[in-house]
């Protein structure tokens, strides 16, 4: 394996979510583009006569949507939020999850934007200007984006809702990789979202918007993009934080550069080949990469003749013999969120190994020349150790981006338990009895399954919430959930006893485990909190192996039965009695971060106020 050579500035991407056209999650993204799906809705009975209105947009499901309650957020206030807002809420919390960062308590930033609030200002010009509407809603509006989301989740990191057009959701990687290598923060979500509500089709503007429904980028006949909605968001963390967390790490960031045109164009909304070609100069000299190295470019691509001249002209002065591809012919331009769809798809690339195909392009314009670049139009392994991938995004207005990715090497234990623990918590019955479906279905359906991934997600990368159950784990399946394991923390008087597994602890060869208890108030009575632990642990058959305790020590024996001492582990944790650090160091310490399944339960929907 070749070895990956660690720079001082390097960004890791631990996680990632999205909705897109057809997509409702990370996972299916990703299928749809090694499926080469297209994922734009066209309805031809709406195409006007005189070909000015076309039939056709990227649509997400359910847009309106909102898991309010989840987030104990009221009807009134859920309804008068922008879609936008609602939808990018959910999407963060889906990137927490998928990096194990939810019970993160480190300083945590955010970087997003995404296209004006229509929605809201609507509603403040219901009845035209309304000013004591509007400062009703104030708080509502666009520029607000990130500082809800930081109040929602509590993060303390730089938080800012920026805007530039095509590139906002890349910029916003950009300010978040700075963010992090200032120390302004030890986490942080960068991503956008992109919601028109009027999604049945769009009105033909000449040179931008394609005339029949399709966008070719590249294609010598390419007229322009077909608009589309979506959201995405990334996690990022510097690498050796990464590292040290044991988080999954999709792909490393290399080098980011950021710039604009300026005045030297025919016009504000038109593209620069100067400015395109030095930002993605400087990323390149900032990465210290041989561009010879540089396999892929995820392209702007927006599929207009003049735009991909341009782009193909600025990446030929820098790069060659590498492949390209553009995400928006699958689903169309997302706009603000255009920028974090091309870097999700780059980054799922260089993490599963596969090139997927570009769609639509049935001519390639003549600037694709064969020994320069390569169109991607077929799904295909890449082969190659150091995977490295660039990827383009240019905002209207001359504000253009370019990022270097390159895969992280996957470090995995060779050796597979076929036994676990599984611990999960919740605000209620009704969700904790929802994620354990969701747990069971993916060991059902998932076969490279490895348990200390998911016992060490689900005890270091998840809150823990009032409504608790554990279990185990034996080769692939999941003892049964009930009611009656459920405790409610709220309702249950739990002695302040933590377990933890001393240093002189042993461990012998027939899986002999100590464990001491001490209580840290000294006047508490030790036999007394004995016998409560007991009684807890009346469906335990492990009881006879626990000691009688000495001077404030309780020693208790799980005998040779690992499965055994992962139930004792199981109550302890339910009760708030295992010191997890502990735990997690010596039982579990080839475990790392991983990505579990998770669907909100309940939706609501957030009908428009009369």
């Amino acid at each position: 394996m070749t070895e990956f050579i660690k720079g001082d500035f390097d960004i890791a991407v631990v996680g990632m979510a999205c909705c897109f056209p057809e997509a409702d999650s990370l996972s299916e993204f990703w299928e749809n583009l090694c499926n080469g799906k297209d994922c734009i809705s066209r309805n031809t009975a709406l195409n006007s006569n005189d070909g000015t209105y076309i039939g056709a947009y990227g649509k997400i499901k359910n847009k309106y949507d909102f898991a309010n309650q989840f987030f104990h957020i009221s009807q009134e206030e859920a309804a008068m939020l922008d879609p936008q807002q609602r939808i990018f809420t959910e999407i963060v919390y889906q990137a927490l999850l998928d990096a194990g960062c939810e019970a993160c308590e480190k300083k945590t930033g955010v970087f997003a934007g995404a296209d004006e609030f229509k929605y809201v200002w609507s509603r403040i010009c219901r009845n035209g200007f309304q000013t004591e509407e509007y400062l009703r809603r104030s708080s509502m509006l666009h520029g607000s984006l990130a500082s809800k989301l930081s109040y929602q989740f509590n993060f303390t990191g730089s938080s800012m809702t920026l805007h530039s057009g095509c590139t906002t959701s890349i910029a916003a990687v950009h300010f978040a990789v700075n963010a992090l290598l200032n120390y302004e923060c030890d986490v942080c979500i960068a991503g956008g979202v992109s919601i028109d509500e009027d999604d049945n089709g769009y009105q033909i503007f000449k040179n931008t918007l394609s005339t029949d429904g399709y966008t070719r980028a590249f294609d010598k006949d390419g007229t322009g993009f077909v608009p589309g909605n979506g959201a995405g968001a990334v996690v990022l963390k510097r690498l050796e934080d990464a590292v040290a967390d044991k988080n999954k790490i999709y792909a490393v960031i290399r080098a980011t550069a950021l710039n604009n045109d300026g005045n030297e164009k025919a016009g504000y909304t038109s593209p620069s080949y100067k400015g395109q070609s030095e930002v993605i100069r400087t990323a390149y000299e900032l990465s210290g990469i041989d561009t010879k190295k540089v396999e892929y470019i995820e392209c702007h691509g927006t599929g207009t003749v003049l735009g991909d001249t341009l782009e193909l002209k600025a990446l030929g002065d820098i790069l060659s013999g590498c492949r390209i591809g553009s995400v928006k012919t699958n689903i169309g331009h997302t706009n603000a969120a255009s920028g974090i769809a091309s870097f999700i798809k780059a980054a799922l690339m260089v993490y599963y190994q596969k090139f997927v195909p570009t769609l639509h392009c049935r001519v390639p314009n003549e600037t694709v020349d064969e020994k320069q670049f390569i169109l991607s139009d077929t799904c295909q392994e890449w082969k190659s150790e150091c995977r490295i991938a660039g990827i383009n995004s240019f905002g209207i207005g001359g504000t253009n981006c370019h990022i270097i990715i390159e895969n992280y090497p996957i470090e995995q234990s060779s050796e597979i338990a076929d036994s676990g623990i599984w611990v999960l918590s919740a605000d209620n019955k009704e969700e904790l009895a929802h994620s354990y479906e969701l747990l069971k279905e993916y060991l059902h359906t998932e076969t490279d399954v490895h348990l200390e991934n998911i016992e060490y997600t689900l005890l270091k990368g998840r809150k823990k919430r009032n409504f608790r159950s554990a279990g185990l784990i034996h080769q692939g399946k999941i003892t049964a959930f009930s009611n009656a394991d459920i405790v409610d923390a709220e309702e249950t008087d739990v002695e302040q006893i933590i377990i933890s597994i001393p240093e002189t602890s042993c461990i012998s060869e027939e899986l002999v485990y100590f464990l001491s208890c001490k209580c840290p108030d000294q006047n508490n009575n030790i036999h007394e909190l004995y016998q409560n632990f007991l009684h807890r642990l009346t469906d335990c058959d492990i009881q006879k192996d626990i000691q009688e305790p000495e001077e404030g020590v309780l020693l208790l024996n799980a005998g040779t039965d690992r499965n055994s001492l992962l139930h004792l582990i199981g109550e302890l944790w339910k009760y708030d009695m295992l010191k997890e650090e502990n735990f997690l160091t010596e039982f579990v310490s080839n475990g790392m971060l991983t990505s579990l399944p998770f669907r909100f339960r309940e939706k609501t929907y957030c009908f428009e106020e009369r």
